[in-house]
């Protein structure tokens, strides 16, 4: 996530392109600008859901249907706030500044978002001495698990 979040920084800082860099503003670099940015926004957004689900079943949530709706639900309203927020916040940074400077400040605050991101992830890590291990228990267990069925109770 964090990888995309940079990657998804790097295209907006070249999108507009920004003012700190002597470039002019091209069709091809925007074409391409987008195109990156949504490859940084699927590597940032696929793994949420994995590491969401990571963290709350070590925190004693079940492993069941009930815990996967709860954090689909919260990361579905997550990624709906940012879509109606991200949009508001870059078109009063177009109006009061300018579409490079809009673009920088987005960029900045990938980054910003991707820093917080790691240090998080550094401070669960360390917190987790034995995090390895429950990932790698994780790994052993088989996907499907025999289920003893009589011909009498089971619904075939």
């Amino acid at each position: 996530m964090i990888v995309g979040q940079l990657i998804a920084s790097v295209a907006m800082f070249f999108m507009g392109p920004s003012s700190l860099l002597p470039i002019p503003s091209m069709l091809w670099l925007t074409v391409v600008s987008l195109i990156i940015l949504g490859i940084g926004a699927a590597v940032a957004e696929i793994p949420a859901f994995q590491d969401l689900l990571t963290i709350t079943i070590s925190h004693g949530l079940p492993d069941n249907f009930e815990t996967y709706g709860i954090l689909s639900g919260i990361l579905n309203s997550c990624f709906s706030t940012g879509s109606f927020i991200g949009p508001l916040l870059g078109g009063y940074l177009d109006d009061i500044a300018s579409f490079q400077w809009a673009t920088t400040c987005m960029a900045g605050l990938l980054v910003f978002s991707a820093s917080i991101m790691l240090v998080f992830k550094m401070v669960n890590h360390c917190k987790t001495s034995n995090s390895a291990d429950y990932v790698a228990d994780l790994e052993r267990e088989p996907l499907l698990k025999k289920v003893d069925c009589e011909p009498s109770n089971c619904l075939l």
